[in-house]
């Protein structure tokens, strides 16, 4: 049980690192989408939306447009 409870501290820890970098990106340029996401950090498209996502419900960034067109900006 205590590998779990290490297993998602680091995970957690990641997401912070990778959370700051998003909210970089967003500051310098406005919105990020997904893909600009998968390409800032060398990561899988699940992943990116993995990220994001936990961004939105954590309250960081929220959601403008829809399907394609989905970008992601700094709550205001």
């Amino acid at each position: 049980m205590k590998t779990k409870k290490c297993v998602q501290n680091a995970l957690r820890q990641d997401l912070a690192v990778q959370e700051v970098k998003v909210m970089d990106y967003i500051i310098a340029n406005s919105s990020i989408t997904s893909t600009q996401l998968m390409k800032l950090l060398n990561i899988k498209k699940r992943r990116a939306q993995v990220i994001l996502g936990q961004m939105v419900a954590d309250g960081l960034i929220c959601k403008k447009g829809a399907s394609r067109n989905k970008s992601y900006v700094l709550m205001e």
